[in-house]
C-alpha cells in the first residue's frame, strides 16, 4: 500500500473515532435535564447535526450513540419537532430494514419512530414546516408537495410582517442545491395559493435573486428556479398551468 493511501485511511479512521466521541460526550450530557434543554435550545443546531450523522455515516458505533442521544433527547423542549423537521422520519424509515450487530439500535430506531408518529399527531404541519425553514435546510418533506398544506396555510406566512415569507426568500442564498430547489418550489406554490403572493414576493425582493439562481449549475436547481421566475412574472398563472 502506497504511504499516501495509508495516510488517507489512517486519516478516515481517525475522523470516525473523533465524531464517535464528540457523540458520545453529548450522549453522556443527554441524562442531564439541564444540559439536554441547553443542546435543544443550542443555536448551533445540534439535533439537526445528529439527524445529519444517521444521514451520513455508516459506522455502526456513531450510527448506535448517535440514535442512543436523540432518545435521551425525547420530549426535552421542542427536540421532537426539530428531529422531524430535519428529516429524521425518512432515515429512521430506512435504518429499520438493516441488519444490526447492536441489538440496541433496531431497539432506539423503532422507540424514536413511535414517539415521534405519536408527536406528529400533535403537530400541524405549519408547526414543522416553520421549524424546517427555521433550520436552514430544507428536505423533500411532504408539506412542500401538498397542495392542500398551501391551501390551508398560506394566510399563515402573514404573521409578524411575513417573517416567514422573509425566511423562505433568504434560503434562496443558501449553498445546498437541494434547498434551493425547494425554496424557488415554495415561493412558486405561494405565489399560486396566496391572492397577493406575487406582490408580496415582488415586495420582498424574490424575483432578482431567483433570477440568479436560474445561473446555478445543478439542473434541478434550475428547473425549480424556472419555475418560480414564471409564476413570478405571469399574473395569470392558472392560464400558465394549462399551457404547461
Amino acid at each position: 500500500m502506497l504511504a499516501a493511501e495509508r495516510r488517507f485511511i489512517s486519516g478516515a479512521a481517525a475522523s470516525t473515532q473523533l465524531l464517535y466521541q464528540t457523540v458520545f460526550s453529548l450522549w453522556s450530557l443527554s441524562y442531564s435535564p439541564q444540559a439536554s434543554l441547553e443542546m435543544v435550545n443550542s443555536k448551533v443546531g445540534v439535533i439537526p447535526k445528529l439527524v445529519d450523522i444517521l444521514k451520513t455515516v455508516s459506522k455502526e458505533k456513531v450510527i448506535r450513540v448517535t440514535l442512543a442521544t436523540l432518545r435521551n433527547l425525547l420530549g426535552t423542549g421542542t427536540a421532537s419537532t426539530d428531529m422531524v423537521a430535519a428529516g429524521i422520519m425518512p432515515v429512521l424509515s430506512g435504518l429499520q430494514p438493516r441488519k444490526w450487530a447492536d441489538e440496541d439500535i433496531l431497539e432506539d430506531v423503532e422507540l424514536l419512530i413511535s414517539a415521534l408518529q405519536v408527536n406528529l399527531m400533535s403537530l400541524t404541519s405549519w408547526d414543522v414546516y416553520k421549524k424546517e425553514l427555521s433550520s436552514g435546510k430544507l428536505e423533500w418533506s411532504p408539506s412542500h408537495k401538498s397542495e392542500a398544506f398551501w391551501k390551508d396555510n398560506h394566510k399563515a406566512f402573514e404573521a409578524d410582517g411575513y417573517a416567514t415569507v422573509k425566511q423562505l426568500v433568504a434560503l434562496l442564498g443558501s449553498e445546498d442545491p437541494q434547498t434551493l430547489a425547494i425554496a424557488c418550489s415554495d415561493i412558486a406554490e405561494f405565489v399560486k395559493a396566496h391572492p397577493e403572493g406575487r406582490r408580496v414576493m415582488h415586495q420582498y425582493g424574490a424575483k432578482p435573486v431567483v433570477m440568479q439562481v436560474l445561473k446555478h449549475p445543478d439542473a434541478t436547481v434550475q428547473k425549480y428556479a424556472l419555475s418560480c421566475v414564471q409564476r413570478l412574472m405571469v399574473i395569470n398563472w392558472e392560464y400558465l398551468s394549462r399551457a404547461a
